[in-house]
């Protein structure tokens, strides 16, 4: 059995509750796996937690692989890597995706091809879509590649040899970064328009109008970004 049944008095396979929402839990070749059922309801949670259990068997069985959708990589992408994601990365992974559909939605991972990858790149490219796009685009979907091998659910990644061949041969190059720099004068433009807007704050006092204007000061030098 794929999965490890539960001895006397040991509940390895439960479904327990997290906030009145049904979880499902079971420990695969020595590795806990939980998944959310979606329901309120405990008879519709065991019904859920059935079919859940069958679920992990099908994907143990020989050649199970092989039926593995895009569409179910990409939940368990989403559900077990996205979710632990700064909010921006996961704007960026679903950005991603969303074009990633277009392309390779009804299929299963093992049909994806080079040819499919080469056909997506042109899609892309017509579309007007930079390389560094289409790279991060790549990336994304070899993350997906990557979440199934390490949930055991597929074996192989092309995603990843082929934009080695593509970088190598310098079809799809990032582009290289520009850097800009603040004039003296719109460093001072910037500080005038804090120290202004500080000034409509009654409650502000000159002191901390120097540290607001000590603290403009030194991200622009640092050049911090805006989450940092």
């Amino acid at each position: 059995m794929a999965y490890c049944r539960p001895s006397q008095g040991d509940e390895m396979d439960k479904i327990y509750w997290r906030n009145g929402w049904a979880w499902a839990r079971a420990t695969v070749k020595g590795v806990e796996r939980r998944d959310p059922l979606g329901t309120r309801s405990k008879r519709e949670a065991e019904e859920r937690f059935q079919r859940w259990l069958a679920d992990i068997d099908a994907e143990r069985k020989p050649g199970a692989d092989k039926r593995l959708s895009f569409r179910k990589a990409v939940e368990k992408f989403t559900d077990e890597h996205m979710a632990h994601l700064e909010k921006q990365t996961q704007r960026r992974y679903l950005e991603s995706l969303v074009h990633l559909c277009v392309d390779f939605d009804g299929k299963d991972l093992a049909e994806i091809s080079r040819k499919d990858l080469m056909a997506f790149v042109s899609r892309r490219r017509k579309a007007g879509v930079t390389s560094s796009t289409i790279i991060r685009d790549l990336s994304c979907l070899s993350s997906v590649f990557t979440t199934a091998e390490d949930w055991e659910l597929f074996e192989g990644n092309p995603v990843k040899g082929f934009l080695r061949a593509m970088k190598k041969r310098k079809v799809l190059v990032n582009a290289q970064p520009r850097n800009r720099y603040l004039s003296h004068a719109e460093e001072l433009t910037i500080l005038d328009t804090a120290l202004a807007r500080a000034a409509d704050q009654k409650m502000i006092r000159r002191k901390e109008k120097a540290m607001i204007a000590a603290a403009i000061a030194l991200y622009i030098d640092l050049g911090l970004r805006g989450q940092e």
